[in-house]
């Protein structure tokens, strides 16, 4: 199984400073919702992500709650302009409190 809470994020290339970028981030988790069952029969506890930020250098520029109902290994992509170059780092959280974190370089 791959390693729970490993993200990545990814930046197309050929970008200049002003221009709006697609950015595309995953992270891999089981995304357990409570209600499933393990070969025996027992209930699997809910354990998935809960929340997803995304910070642009020392900005946060989106905050988002996310819920049990969402594919395993959450993928999220979205646009933000590459105004100057700094981080973009994107923040997972889950049910059971570990914190999960990636970054990418904006270079403009």
């Amino acid at each position: 199984m791959a390693e729970t809470g490993k993200a990545l994020i990814k930046l197309p290339a050929g970008y200049k400073k002003g221009d709006v970028i697609q950015a595309q981030t995953i992270c891999i988790h089981p995304q357990d919702t409570g209600y499933g069952k393990d070969k025996e029969g027992k209930p699997i506890p809910a354990f998935h992500v809960t929340s997803v930020e995304v910070w642009y250098g020392e900005k946060k520029i989106s905050d988002m709650e996310v819920h049990g109902a969402i594919s395993k290994d959450p993928y999220i992509s979205f646009k933000v302009r590459a105004s100057h170059s700094a981080p973009l780092k994107v923040v997972w959280k889950d049910t059971k409190g570990n914190v999960f974190e990636q970054s990418a370089e904006i270079k403009v």
